[in-house]
């Protein structure tokens, strides 16, 4: 990146967020909340945060602790505490397939004020999982059975206690199993933390310094012998949803959902998310559909039901939505300012190389030759009662764990 004083190494986080506002500076070894927390290794990172292995000194266990950037804290603190605190009230057996909460504190730092959560350690997100398949092999088809019905309960059991998630896609999905309930096994496939010096550009000044900046940073542990021993072992597949800095508390006496601007991906945003910026449990629904979509048919780029490149405009994803489903209703068509760049006024797709033949619209079409008839038939009835525009008129979570009564899923 130009003006980039640092020479920024691949798989870590961006080192020009270590600032005032940004990230909290961490070093193995470190304590948190009067020294409960031991910092003994580092699980990942995101835009917003950094994820750490730490061992809980009073319960003499590993946990996953989470910091977010001082700036995220500001706005993050008082919802995400919230619905934190609210996933753990209700009952239910998708409670399981939601990443269990232990604690949150808020930490000062040189950089500010962080909002610190501690839950359970789980292994890698499901995006992480699907890329290493070229690696291991193909997706096993009893891993791919038991996702699905999993993500269901456990997004049922997230809406039962009024809570939309609001950013649902595979990095925000972790694998999760009891090969990670023993103590050994962690440090087994988590292994050493490796060590990197930051490395600064010749001629060039960092903004900041010590104490904002760490002395070094710490790279994601390698995850390949977990990935393979999730392989080998189909069984002991699960899912927990984790991340909610995007969610929030679901108001029933407002079905219509609450106007609220979601960073989310534009390929899994709600068409009510893109024009109204309103936020319900059905626009969740429509984002579990794709995840879902791309769960069975290998995770890659496009794999969406409404598809659409990373990063790519929001634009792009309503003209992929109108050729699948047709025209929006108007309160949203005419609103659209870019249609005239996708469709003619005929409302003829632009890309149609048949000349004087309107598109119909394509139709969700699901096929999976590897699940049995009464599988796919399922997905397909999944699919296409998620992906309507009225979101009144979508599939609930609990609808859709009903549907997919038929994949039997098993206790673990």
């Amino acid at each position: 990146m130009r003006n980039n004083p640092y020479v920024q190494d691949a798989g870590l986080e961006r080192y020009l967020n270590y600032r005032p506002g940004g990230f909290h500076p961490v070093h193995l070894g470190d304590k948190f909340q009067d020294k409960r927390y031991t910092v003994v290794n580092k699980l990942g990172y995101g835009s917003f945060s950094t994820v750490w292995l730490v061992r809980d000194e009073i319960q003499n266990l590993y946990a996953s602790l989470k910091i977010l950037s001082a700036d995220a804290s500001e706005y993050s603190t008082g919802t995400e505490h919230d619905v934190l605190r609210r996933s753990t009230t209700g009952s239910g057996s998708g409670k399981r397939f939601v990443l269990q909460f232990l604690d949150s504190f808020i930490h000062k730092g040189p950089n500010g004020k962080h909002l610190c959560v501690v839950t359970e350690v789980s292994g890698p997100s499901l995006a992480m999982w699907l890329d290493a398949i070229s690696d291991f092999g193909e997706l096993p088809l009893e891993s791919a059975r038991a996702l699905i019905p999993q993500l269901a309960q456990g997004v049922e059991y997230l809406h039962s206690c009024d809570i939309v998630h609001g950013d649902l896609h595979l990095g925000n999905i972790l694998y999760h199993s009891s090969l990670l309930e023993s103590q050994e096994n962690i440090e087994k496939y988590f292994g050493t933390p490796q060590k990197t010096l930051l490395r600064i550009r010749h001629g060039a000044t960092p903004p900041y310094s010590a104490p904002h900046v760490p002395r070094y940073v710490v790279h994601t542990p390698d995850q390949s012998c977990l990935l393979e021993a999730i392989f080998e072992t189909p069984s002991l597949v699960q899912l927990k949803i984790c991340d909610f800095s995007e969610a929030s508390l679901h108001d029933p006496t407002r079905p219509k959902g609450v106007k609220r601007k979601l960073n989310c991906p534009s390929v899994h945003a709600a068409p009510e998310v893109i024009f109204d910026e309103l936020v319900s449990p059905a626009s969740d629904m429509w984002a579990m559909g794709n995840t879902m979509h791309q769960i069975l048919t290998g995770g890659r780029e496009g794999a969406t039901v409404i598809r659409g490149a990373p990063g790519c405009s929001r634009d792009e994803v309503v003209c992929q939505m109108v050729r699948l489903l047709g025209r929006p209703p108007d309160r949203w068509w005419t609103r659209w300012e870019a249609r005239s760049k996708y469709f003619d006024e005929a409302e003829n797709w632009i890309g149609n190389t048949e000349a004087n033949r309107t598109p119909k619209p394509l139709g969700i079409r699901f096929r999976a030759d590897y699940l049995p008839l009464d599988e796919q038939q399922a997905l397909q009835k999944v699919l296409a009662g998620i992906f309507v525009y009225e979101p009144q008129d979508r599939l609930t979570a609990r609808d859709v764990v009903s549907e997919l009564a038929c994949f039997k899923l098993e206790e673990k």
